[in-house]
C-alpha cells in the first residue's frame, strides 16, 4: 500500500514542477492531482457525496441552499459559501412574472475562464456579457445605510443611467498610463511570486514528511501481514493499532495536501498573469508611434433627438465656474446635410449666448504670446452683422425694434479688403495657388449712414483716451 503515497509524492513534485509552463499543461497537471484528493475523500469517513451519471433533481416549493440551519438562517453569523461550478449554468425565472434577485455588499462579474478549481482567471476569445431587456437601469448612489432614491425606469425600449457623482464614457486606448499600471502590477506580482515560492517550498516539506509517516505505517503493516502467525492477538492488536494512525493522519494528510496544491495553483496563475502581462507591455506602442497614429478606438452617439444641459438632478440649471461643456479636438465638423449630401430642408444652426469667441490663436512662450494664426472663413449666400434689438408680436414673431444703445461693429486688421470682384474660370495648383483665371469688378458697395468718416492717422494714447 506504500505504493500509493510514493505514487502521490510523484505526482505532487510533477504539479510543482508545472507553474512555469502553459494552461494547458497546467490544466493537465490539475486534473490529475484531483484524483488525489479524491482517493483522500474516499478514505475519510466525512462528508456527504451525491453523485450520478445521469441527472440530480431536487424538488419542492421552497430551496434553501447554504449553512443554515432548519429555519432557513445562516449559521454561526455570517459564515457559510456556496460554489457552483459547471461548463453551462443557467438561472431562470418562469413565467411573467418570474425574477431573479442577487443581493450582496459587493457583487463582481468578469467573463474569464475560472479552471477546474476556480482559481484561474484566463481571459478567452469568447469573453462577453451580454444584458438583453425591455428596460435596462443602472443607477449609481452615494447613499449611506439606506438607498433613498428609486432608479427611475426609462420606459419600454429604454436604457436608464444614473450616477450622484461621476459618470465616464470613454472609448480610448491608453499608452503610457497602461504601460505604468502594468509595470506596478507585474512589480507586485513578482512580490507575489517570491512569496508564494518560499510558501510551496515549506508546504512542500510539510506534505513529504506526512506521507513519509503514512508510508512508514505502510510499511510496517504490511511487515505485519507477512508475519506468519498473524492470527495471534498481539499481531492483530498492532494491525489495529496502526491502521488507527492511518485513519488519524488521513486528516492532516488532506488539509496539508490541498493547502499544497491551493498554494501552486495560486503560483501558477500569478506566474501566468506575468506573462500575460509582459506580452501585453511588449506590444505597447508610445511615443509619436502611438500619438500620431489611429488606434482604432471610436465612439457613435445616434438619436432623433438629443440634449445636453449642465443640470442637477431637478433640472436646474448650473452657471457656477465649474458649470461646462468641454471639447477637445484638432477637428470638429457640424453639418445639416441630409442622406444625398445635400443642405437639409429647414435645417439652421443657432449658437446663443452672452458672450461668444471665436478665434484661431496659438499661445506660444508657455501662454506669455498670443500670436494669430489660421483663418477663420464664413460663406453663404446671405451675410448679416448686426447690432439690433428686436421685439416679439402677438405672433410671436421677431421683429427689429432699434439700433442698440452703444452697439458697436469693428474691424480691425492690418489690411481691411472688401471686394465684388467675380471670379471667372479660376483655377488652383495643390497647395491652392492661382494658376489661372480673373476677377472682374462687378455689383455694389453701399454704406447708409447719417455721417461717415474715413481717417487716415496714428492714434495716441494719452490720460487712458485716444
Amino acid at each position: 500500500m506504500a505504493y500509493i503515497f510514493e505514487e502521490w509524492k510523484t505526482m505532487l513534485e510533477k504539479f510543482q514542477q508545472c507553474v512555469d509552463k502553459g494552461v494547458e499543461e497546467m490544466h493537465q497537471q490539475k486534473a490529475e492531482v484531483q484524483q488525489i484528493k479524491s482517493d483522500i475523500f474516499n478514505r475519510l469517513d466525512q462528508g456527504t457525496y451525491y453523485h450520478d451519471d445521469q441527472r440530480i433533481v431536487i424538488s419542492a416549493p421552497e430551496i434553501v441552499i447554504g449553512n443554515v440551519d432548519k429555519s432557513g438562517a445562516l449559521k454561526g453569523g455570517y459564515v457559510g459559501s456556496v460554489v457552483i461550478k459547471g461548463r453551462d449554468v443557467s438561472l431562470e425565472g418562469v413565467g411573467e412574472t418570474g425574477r431573479i434577485e442577487s443581493r450582496a455588499p459587493f457583487i463582481h462579474q468578469k467573463a474569464v475562464n475560472p479552471g477546474i478549481d476556480g482559481r484561474e482567471n484566463v481571459v478567452c476569445d469568447s469573453s462577453e456579457i451580454v444584458s438583453q431587456a425591455c428596460d435596462i437601469v443602472l443607477h449609481s448612489s452615494d447613499a449611506k445605510d439606506e438607498f433613498s432614491q428609486l432608479p427611475v425606469h426609462a420606459g419600454r425600449g429604454g436604457i436608464s443611467l444614473h450616477a450622484d457623482q461621476r459618470f465616464n464614457i470613454e472609448a480610448a486606448v491608453t499608452a503610457e498610463r497602461r504601460k505604468k499600471q502594468i509595470e506596478d502590477t507585474i512589480k507586485s506580482l513578482d512580490t507575489q511570486s517570491k512569496d508564494l515560492k518560499k510558501s510551496v517550498e515549506n508546504q512542500k516539506k510539510a506534505v513529504d514528511k506526512i506521507l513519509q509517516d503514512m508510508i512508514k505505517l505502510c510499511e510496517k503493516e504490511d511487515k505485519l501481514n507477512d508475519e506468519k502467525d498473524h492470527s495471534t492477538f498481539t499481531n492483530l492488536t498492532d494491525i489495529s493499532d496502526v491502521h488507527e494512525q492511518m485513519e488519524a493522519l488521513m486528516p492532516s494528510i488532506y488539509h496539508s495536501t490541498q493547502t499544497f496544491i491551493d498554494l501552486v495553483s495560486e503560483l501558477a496563475e500569478v506566474n501566468r498573469r506575468k506573462k500575460a502581462l509582459e506580452k501585453e507591455k511588449g506590444a505597447i506602442k508610445t511615443g509619436d508611434d502611438f500619438k500620431k497614429k489611429s488606434t482604432g478606438a471610436s465612439m457613435s452617439v445616434v438619436a432623433e433627438n438629443i440634449s445636453v444641459a449642465t443640470a442637477d438632478g431637478d433640472g436646474n440649471l448650473h452657471t457656477n465656474p465649474g458649470a461646462g461643456i468641454s471639447v477637445r479636438t484638432p477637428r470638429m465638423g457640424l453639418n445639416m446635410h441630409d442622406d444625398e449630401g445635400a443642405l437639409a430642408k429647414d435645417g439652421y444652426f443657432a449658437v446663443s449666448a452672452q458672450d461668444i469667441t471665436l478665434n484661431t490663436v496659438n499661445p506660444k512662450d508657455k501662454g506669455k504670446e498670443w500670436p494669430m494664426e489660421g483663418k477663420v472663413k464664413i460663406q453663404s449666400k446671405d451675410i448679416n452683422l448686426e447690432a439690433i434689438d428686436y421685439k416679439m408680436n402677438d405672433k410671436c414673431q421677431l421683429w427689429e425694434k432699434e439700433l442698440t444703445k452703444e452697439g458697436k461693429i469693428t474691424m480691425s486688421a492690418k489690411t481691411v479688403e472688401v471686394s465684388t470682384a467675380n471670379p471667372k474660370d479660376i483655377e488652383r495648383d495643390e497647395k491652392g495657388k492661382l494658376t489661372k483665371g480673373e476677377y472682374q469688378g462687378e455689383g455694389d458697395v453701399i454704406i447708409r449712414s447719417k455721417t461717415v468718416t474715413v481717417e487716415s492717422l496714428d492714434y495716441e494714447v494719452k490720460d487712458g483716451k485716444l
